[in-house]
C-alpha cells in the first residue's frame, strides 16, 4: 500500500499576525486536546481557523510544540466545501506563509480514501494518523467540528476517543470543535471552552468561557473576548482582550473623557478602590497619560480602546 502523507492535502496561505501567543502559552501544551463548545452560528469556524493559522505564522508558537520552526497545522471541516474554506482562510491573510496549513474537507478525504484505502464507510481517523506518522513536522489537528466530522460517533465513542489518545500520545495537540450534541470522554479534554457571539456593530464579537482547564489555575480563568473586525481590503482581523483587561481600558476610556475616579465609580457601580487600581494600570501599561493637567489616550490607547470598550463592558 502507498504511503499518505500531508503532501495529498490542499494548502491554504496563511500568516494570522494578530493572534497572540496565550493560547499556547497559557491554555495548551503539546500534546494537549481543547474542546471549543458554541451553538451554530456562534463564529466557532472563524475562531477555529484562526488557531490554525496562528499556530502556522511565526516561530513564537515553536517553543510549545518542541520544534525549532513554525508548527504546520492540519484544518478539518466537515460542513463547508474547499472553495469555501479557502476564501475564509484568504480573510485571515497579513503576510501569506505557504505550506503551513493543510486542509481537509470531506469530499477531498473521501477522494485520498480511494486511492489509499479500501474504505465502504468514510471514515477520516486513518486518512488522518498515516499523515501524521508521516510528517512529524505536523503538530497542531484543528476539527470542525465533532459532530460534522463523526456523525455516528455515539455508536463508535471508544474506538473514536481511542483514537483522540493515540494523537495524543504521540504529541499532536488537538482543538475539537462541537456545537454540543456529543461529548468526549472527559479525561481526554485539558481545556474546554464554551463560545457564545455578543452583537457588536462593524465586528463579530466572540465571548469565551472557561468550563475546565488543566493548565491554568481556577483563579486566572477569566471570562476573555475574541473581536473579529474586517478591514477596508477586506480582510479579518482578530484581539483578543480578557475582561479584566477590558475593564481597564473602559476607566481609562472614562478618564479619557473627563470623568474623575469618584464619577467614574459611579458610573461602573463600583468601588473607588476598584477604579484607582485599574486607572493606575492604565497608567502603568501606557493607555493613559497627562497632559495639560487632562488624561488623555495615548496613541496606544486610542488603537486599543477606542470603538470597542463600550460595547466590551456594556454589561459590566
Amino acid at each position: 500500500m502507498n504511503r499518505l502523507s500531508f503532501d495529498s492535502f490542499p494548502t491554504c496561505s496563511v500568516s494570522c499576525q494578530s493572534s497572540p501567543n496565550w493560547f499556547f502559552s497559557n491554555l495548551l501544551k503539546q500534546g494537549q486536546l481543547a474542546v471549543v463548545d458554541a451553538a451554530p452560528g456562534a463564529g466557532m469556524s472563524w475562531l477555529l481557523m484562526e488557531l490554525a493559522g496562528a499556530a502556522a505564522s511565526g516561530r513564537r508558537f515553536a517553543e510549545h510544540f518542541d520544534t525549532d520552526t513554525a508548527v504546520k497545522s492540519v484544518y478539518v471541516n466537515a460542513g463547508m466545501e474547499l472553495e469555501e474554506v479557502t476564501s475564509r482562510f484568504a480573510k485571515l491573510i497579513d503576510t501569506p506563509d505557504l505550506n503551513r496549513v493543510k486542509v481537509l474537507v470531506t469530499n477531498e478525504i473521501l477522494k485520498l480514501q480511494k486511492v489509499f484505502f479500501d474504505l465502504s464507510e468514510p471514515d477520516y481517523r486513518d486518512v488522518l494518523l498515516d499523515g501524521f506518522e508521516a510528517d512529524n513536522e505536523y503538530r497542531l489537528l484543528v476539527i470542525d467540528s465533532l459532530e460534522s466530522l463523526f456523525p455516528k460517533y455515539k455508536a463508535n465513542a471508544e474506538s473514536i476517543n481511542k483514537w483522540f489518545l493515540s494523537l495524543k500520545q504521540k504529541g499532536i495537540t488537538i482543538v475539537v470543535g462541537s456545537n454540543g450534541g456529543m461529548k468526549l470522554h472527559n479525561e481526554l479534554i485539558d481545556l474546554n471552552l464554551k463560545l457564545s457571539d455578543v452583537v457588536q456593530g462593524g465586528s463579530l464579537l466572540l465571548k469565551i468561557d472557561f468550563k475546565k482547564s488543566r493548565s491554568l489555575p481556577a483563579a486566572k480563568r477569566r471570562t476573555f473576548f475574541a473581536e473579529l473586525k474586517e478591514g477596508e481590503d477586506g480582510s479579518l482581523k482578530v484581539a483578543y482582550v480578557d475582561r479584566n483587561d477590558a475593564a481597564v481600558e473602559r476607566v481609562a476610556f472614562l478618564a479619557s473623557e473627563g470623568m474623575t475616579q469618584i464619577q467614574i465609580a459611579r458610573e461602573l457601580g463600583i468601588g473607588q478602590s476598584t477604579v484607582s487600581r485599574r486607572f493606575n494600570k492604565a497608567l502603568q501599561t501606557g493607555l493613559l497619560e497627562l497632559k495639560n493637567r487632562h488624561y488623555v489616550l495615548t496613541e496606544k490607547g486610542k488603537t486599543q480602546i477606542e470603538g470597542k470598550v463600550e460595547d466590551l463592558l456594556a454589561d459590566e
